[in-house]
């Protein structure tokens, strides 16, 4: 019996959780005054956000069946995100331009939420015979200091 107020403890989803991305440079390159754009497979590969372990940008050398999603870079110099099969995904609205601050750290941002978003949308229970079968509810509320606030 799990006790109301029992914490949850993260084990593993069992699922793929590092997703693997590919730079796609256009020919011609875009001009940047802010970024050396034929360098940015390295950029990317070396720049480091805090505590994810969601995506990781692949070798040139793997094949893209491997790959989960492809940026590319436009003429205009702008990110784009696509899915595995070259597609831009849904809802990703704004694209990122090359020469804003920090655009690199908000694309790595944005993979890595991308990243999550799927992951979460792929988890399922397929045993039907699991223990906890019917026995988990989760509520989504809105708290002040992990207490409920009262709506009428």
């Amino acid at each position: 019996m799990i006790e109301i107020g029992s914490p949850a403890v993260y084990l593993s989803p069992g699922l793929k959780q590092i997703r693997t991305v590919r730079l796609l440079l256009p020919d011609p390159l875009p001009q940047s005054s802010v970024v050396n754009v034929p360098l940015l497979p390295t950029i990317l590969q070396t720049k480091k956000v805090e505590g994810h372990r969601w995506i990781e940008f692949c070798l040139e050398t793997e094949t893209d069946e491997n790959v989960d999603y492809f940026v590319s870079l436009n003429s205009e110099g702008e990110y784009w995100i696509l899915d595995a099969n070259r597609e831009p995904i849904k809802n990703v609205l704004f694209p990122i331009i090359i020469d804003e601050p920090k655009a690199t750290e908000t694309l790595i941002n944005r993979l890595i939420h991308i990243a999550r978003y799927e992951t979460i949308l792929n988890l399922d229970n397929e045993d039907a015979f699991a223990r906890l079968n019917g026995k988990l509810k989760v509520e989504l509320v809105k708290s002040v200091k992990r207490q409920p606030l009262v709506t009428s």
